[in-house]
């Protein structure tokens, strides 16, 4: 039970991402009326176990009296009852003790469970809201259209963002860091909720759409690698059901991880660990690609989905990225831009705004930011900027 609670708390943002919430709900309920069904069978025979060992201690205490009243010839009634009383004195006042002992426990307790109303009560809680409409697959685009968000502490993230993704083709995300990539990124998953007629998908507004059907039709591959403490397995599958061992082999493979899982001793049974401690950086975000190719949706979110990756491995598993992004609607955020050299459509974001948009080509002629970008790419990145324009003739 405490290790499925840790495990959902880890990966909020992965359950979020795939509107799971309410499997999670229904698998916590399950696992806890089973701990508190264990627990009131213990507590039944914790509840008899003590009146009858009371009982029969009082029994040797009177038979006790009477042995000691035979052996003196005199008290016979008096020992044993002065026996009982001692008995019953000395338990009673222990229990009065303990109501001061449990007074100043719960005095103890008292801020901790406060704070904890005040982060999970009603009053705090947001919920992203529901639509009606499924989601049955993409079949225009999606338009960003004038799209702000700020967060509740006032931090503005989003000012005014205007772009298109169109079907089948791939949009690059780029800008420093801060500028609002990853949480337009959670705003496109429906992690978090925007304003009505912001975010349009064939030209209905986002939140018309359930959740559920939306999430299973959008892959999300965070930098921030969220893994559940079990196996690989469990992972590579959340939360598809019915995966066929041959999928999760083709999308190890895909990933450059197969050999690694097959040189384990338990294979895809292995426990990975908390948050996947067993597993480098490199395989974690592995691990996350491979669980969006088994996923196999329309719609892709790749946020810095290459971050912790060497060059080396890094170019090994591009030929299946670039595999992941073909045919599908694709919004791709990374710092290195050899990862978006076949983008059709890339959106330059500064401080929340869109600071330039177009193709490779077009942006590079107007020389601005993203020549800027580029070149200091070309400068520190495997290949020089030069190199990296020439592979896009």
């Amino acid at each position: 039970m405490d290790r499925h609670v840790h495990n959902v708390f880890a990966c909020i943002g992965l359950i979020k991402a795939h509107a799971h919430e309410a499997a999670e709900i229904e698998r916590f309920e399950r696992l806890s009326d089973e701990t508190v069904a264990r627990s009131l069978a213990v507590d039944r025979l914790r509840v008899l176990a003590d009146p009858l060992q009371r009982v029969v201690m009082l029994v040797l205490l009177f038979v006790s009296g009477l042995v000691v009243g035979a052996l003196i010839h005199e008290g016979l009634i008096a020992v044993p009852s002065l026996l009982v009383f001692c008995y019953l004195l000395r338990e009673n006042v222990t229990r009065v003790s303990l109501v001061g002992v449990n007074s100043s426990k719960i005095a103890a307790v008292q801020g901790n469970i406060e704070e904890l109303e005040s982060v999970f009560g009603a009053d705090s809680r947001f919920e992203v809201g529901h639509g009606a409409l499924a989601f049955t697959g993409l079949k225009d685009g999606i338009e960003l259209r004038e799209l702000q968000f700020s967060y509740p502490d006032g931090t503005r993230a989003l000012r005014g963002v205007s772009f298109t993704l169109s079907k089948g083709c791939t949009t690059a995300l780029i800008g420093a860091t801060g500028s609002g990539k990853s949480t337009l990124a959670r705003l496109l998953a429906r992690q978090y909720a925007c304003a009505p007629g912001s975010i349009l998908i064939d030209g209905r507004d986002i939140a018309d759409f359930e959740r559920l059907s939306l999430a299973a039709g959008m892959a999300l591959v965070s930098q921030d690698v969220q893994l559940f403490n079990a196996s690989l397995r469990f992972n590579l599958a959340y939360p598809c059901k019915d995966v066929s061992e041959e999928q999760l082999w083709k999308a190890l493979e895909k990933a450059q991880l197969a050999t690694f899982v097959r040189g384990l001793a338990e294979g895809l049974d292995t426990e990975i660990g908390d948050r996947g401690v067993r597993l480098s950086g490199g395989e974690r975000q592995r691990l996350s690609l491979a669980r969006a190719i088994v996923k196999d949706t329309g719609v892709l979110i790749l946020d810095e989905a290459t971050s912790f990756l060497d060059v080396e491995t890094e170019s090994l598993i591009q030929e299946a990225v670039d595999s992941l992004l073909e045919g599908r609607t694709s919004l791709v955020i990374a710092h290195r831009l050899s990862t978006i050299k076949k983008a059709h459509h890339v959106v330059v974001l500064d401080q929340g705004c869109v600071l330039e948009q177009g193709s490779i080509d077009e942006l590079l002629a107007q020389r601005g930011a993203f020549f800027r970008y580029w070149s200091q790419s070309g400068m520190t990145g495997s290949q020089p900027a030069a190199e990296l324009q020439a592979s896009m003739s």
